[in-house]
Parts: structure tokens; sequence; C-alpha cells
């Protein structure tokens, strides 16, 4: 038989070593909470919380966010 494993599927949480990411290249690039939310059209509360780990991009906002950072 196989053994049930339960895996926590929030999808609002997000990888904390995507999250370090996220921030390690906004800093590299220079940019602030701001501009990245300007340029995903999102607030700089959401960028903290995508970089806390505390909430992931949707699939739309992937694209613009890699080639913002």
């Amino acid at each position: 038989m196989f053994k049930h494993v339960h895996l926590s599927t929030n999808p609002s949480i997000m990888n904390p070593i995507v999250a370090n990411r996220i921030k390690n290249a906004r800093l590299l690039h220079g940019l602030s909470l701001q501009e990245v939310a300007n340029t995903l059209g999102v607030s700089k509360q959401m960028i903290n919380k995508y970089e806390q780990g505390l909430s992931s991009p949707t699939s739309e906002k992937l694209i613009p966010a890699s080639q913002a950072l």
C-alpha cells in the first residue's frame, strides 16, 4: 500500500529561498519596493509580502518580475 503524505499546498505561501532571491535581486539592482511595485502593478506592501514569503506572485506577475529584476 501507498503511504499517504500530507503536504502543505497553500499557494499563498512562498518558498523562502525564492522570497530571498526576489529581495536580493531587487537590492542588487538598486530598486525600491515602490519601483518594483509600480512595474508589476501591485502595492509596495505586496512586494514586501513576496520578499517575506508571506505571499506568492501570480503567474501573470512572474514574467514582469523576472524582467524587472
